[in-house]
């Protein structure tokens, strides 16, 4: 990669999401998302640099190929490309999965899950309902899931949802 264009790129990442450093469009599937980090990380790995005197061209690099790694493990996995995605189309546009996302990400699977033994059974007999097409007993089934657990937000959502789905 010409040593301009590096820089250039350096200094402008804090204003690209993941796609844009990767060069991908959204709808991007594993495959092309494998091929177009192995094809920035082999011009851009550090240790291609590893002679160069210039310092601030290191500190470019670093910095570069560590937004470039990151991009790529955030949307490899599906359910944190999903989460960054949210982030992405939110009122305060989020560029960067940090490690605050990672934590409401695994919060959010614990409650999906359910917090307690009955909201826990009650949630997987309405997914397994709904899947069937019964939609009514699923949504009847979540709401009494729901009702051992009132303060999970993934219950409330997932029952609007099914009903706005009616």
């Amino acid at each position: 990669m010409d040593i301009q264009k590096l820089m250039a790129l350096a200094s402008r990442i804090d204003e690209l999401d993941y796609y844009q450093l990767l060069g991908l469009q959204r709808n991007a599937n594993s495959g092309d998302i494998r091929v177009a980090y192995h094809r920035r990380a082999r011009t851009l790995h550090p240790d291609l640099f590893f002679e160069s005197t210039d310092e601030q061209l290191k500190v470019a690099i670093d910095r570069v190929y560590k937004r470039v790694t990151e991009a790529y493990l955030v949307l490899r996995d599906d359910d944190k490309r999903a989460f960054y995605n949210e982030g992405l189309t939110a009122p305060q546009k989020r560029l960067r999965y940090t490690d605050e996302d990672e934590k409401r990400l695994r919060e959010n699977k614990v409650a999906a899950g359910g917090t307690t033994p009955q909201g826990r059974k009650l949630y997987q007999e309405a997914e397994r309902l709904y899947q069937s097409g019964d939609r009514v007993k699923a949504i009847q089934t979540l709401r009494m899931a729901s009702t051992f657990e009132s303060k999970n937000v993934f219950f409330q959502k997932r029952l609007r949802e099914w009903e706005s789905a009616k």
